[in-house]
């Protein structure tokens, strides 16, 4: 939900940006956040990379644990 978000944010200020006169005051602003949602994007993006990372990190555990100490039925 949230990329999709972000993801509405970067079209929307993609298009403000276009929009923009070069001498508009409000020009850099509007280009520094479209530089912040474009960098929340990547950070948003590691972090699922990180979390995706540690939950296959506690499935192995996981296994390796039943491996060394097996359970009798």
């Amino acid at each position: 939900a949230l990329r999709r978000h972000l993801d509405a944010a970067l079209v929307d200020l993609e298009e403000e940006v276009a929009a923009l006169d070069a001498d508009d005051p409000e020009a850099d602003y509007v280009r520094g956040r479209l530089v912040a949602v474009r960098d929340a994007e990547r950070s948003l993006a590691r972090l699922a990379t990180h979390g995706d990372d540690l939950l296959d990190g506690l499935g192995e555990t996981h296994h390796d644990l039943h491996d060394a100490f097996p359970v009798e039925e």
